[in-house]
Parts: structure tokens; C-alpha cells; sequence
């Protein structure tokens, strides 16, 4: 996997043995964000936690820059995805810091919402099975907390 430096810009990974980099990174102004209606930001299970961005131009495509598909199919269940390994990436807390200067990454496995529903029923929270997924089950391996 690769990593992007904040500070510098750069977007890179090793492919055998050699630094491969991504082009330059783009800044492009938004020109609106639509946050789901349904979502309630101080709800301990943050169900509808999604939002859309409209850009103020349009972005060429490549291999580092492409739109990502969000799952329509109602036919494809949760359960359909156990097992599968999904990865995560973003600039959240680290063990130090409340973010990252750094592009973060990690590679979690798909597990069933019930699971999830165990280990969070100490907090109060619950998963919707019809718009959320589990993935982890790995100590100091998530999105959450760093």
C-alpha cells in the first residue's frame, strides 16, 4: 500500500524495490455538500453517516483519480460480503494526534453484523443490517480511534 505526505504532496508506494509516485495531487474548490437527510451526528450508532460533494469543476480521470461505486443492488446483502477484505483509508487519529499528515490505510475482513452488535452493546450501540457494514475484530486495527 501506498502513503501520502501532507506536507510534501507526495502520493507513493514501493513496487518492487522502486518508488513509484503518484502525478501531483489536485485541488479543486467544492461547490456544495448534500449531508443525508436521516443523519443525526450526535446518534451513538451513526447510522446515514454520508455525504455527497460536488466539486466546482470537473476532474479528469486516471488510474489515481476515478469515481468509486456505492452499492445499489438490493439484491446484494451484507452477508454477501463476509469474509471479503475491504480497506480503509483517510487522514484520522493516530495514536498521538487527532489526525494524520499522513494518508492512512488499513485492509480489515468483512464480519457479521452480529459480532459488531456484541462487542459495541457496552456502548449502547447498534448496527442497521440493511446500510451499515462490520469490518475488523483486530486489537489497534480500525477506522475509529487510530
Amino acid at each position: 500500500m501506498g502513503e501520502w505526505n501532507l506536507l510534501t504532496g507526495e502520493d507513493c508506494e514501493t513496487q518492487n524495490g522502486r518508488k513509484v509516485c503518484a502525478p501531483n495531487a489536485l485541488d479543486v474548490p467544492i461547490e456544495d455538500v448534500q449531508i443525508h437527510e436521516s443523519y443525526q451526528p450526535l446518534s451513538r450508532n451513526q447510522h446515514n453517516d454520508i455525504a455527497l460533494i460536488r466539486l466546482a469543476s470537473k476532474v479528469p480521470f486516471n488510474d489515481y483519480v476515478k469515481p468509486i461505486c456505492l452499492q445499489t443492488d438490493k439484491t446484494m446483502r451484507v452477508t454477501d460480503l463476509i469474509g471479503q477484505t475491504l480497506t480503509v483509508t483517510g487522514f484520522g487519529a493516530t495514536e498521538n494526534s487527532p489526525t494524520s499528515n499522513f494518508k492512512l490505510h488499513v485492509s480489515l475482513n468483512v464480519v457479521d453484523n452480529e459480532q459488531c452488535n456484541q462487542a459495541f452493546r457496552g456502548e449502547g450501540r447498534r448496527l442497521n443490517d440493511t446500510i451499515q457494514i462490520c469490518a475488523g475484530g483486530v486489537k489497534n486495527q480500525d477506522s475509529c480511534k487510530g
